[in-house]
């Protein structure tokens, strides 16, 4: 059986680690505020489909100006545009 020094211990360790929870909590509450925010998302799952979009529409983006300044260069030799 635990002596009242052992379950002291045990209580405060409980008690620091109900702490750290509370505090995780509450930084995870702020982070999902400013999800909403800044982004309009309700859920971990709804900002992730956004960034895959993001993503996508970086790269399609990225393909169509790769595209048009090779374009450029060829409509354009002489303005010898660097990368």
């Amino acid at each position: 059986m635990a002596t009242v020094k052992e379950f002291m211990q045990i209580k405060e360790e409980y008690a620091e680690a109900k702490k750290t929870v509370d505090q995780a909590d509450g930084a995870i509450n702020e982070l999902m505020k400013q999800l909403k925010e800044d982004f309009d998302c309700d859920s971990l799952q709804e900002a992730e489909q956004l960034s895959i979009r993001i993503k996508k529409l970086g790269r399609l983006k990225g393909i169509k100006f790769d595209r048009a300044l090779k374009q450029f260069r060829k409509d354009y030799p002489q303005m010898d545009i660097e990368d």
